[in-house]
């Protein structure tokens, strides 16, 4: 598998959950809906659990079929 975890993608990743708390409420991370694609690691996932927003309203979309049993696994 090829994993993107660079200098600038921690940092986007970071840059995405401080806009997100800017941007909405608590109430609003909890209910909000999030399709991402997260890539291998699904990196992008622990971002979104950080500022409140909770597994059953994240949706993935990965391509790799190894990704997507290796995260349903853990």
């Amino acid at each position: 598998m090829h994993i993107i975890d660079t200098p600038g993608k921690v940092a986007s990743r970071q840059l995405l959950g401080d806009f997100i708390t800017r941007s909405l409420n608590y109430q609003q991370r909890t209910t909000a809906k999030v399709l991402c694609l997260p890539g291998e690691k699904c990196l992008d996932i622990p971002t979104f659990n950080s500022v409140g927003m909770p597994d059953t309203q994240i949706w993935a979309v990965e391509r790799v079929e190894e990704a997507v049993e290796l995260f349903l696994g853990s």
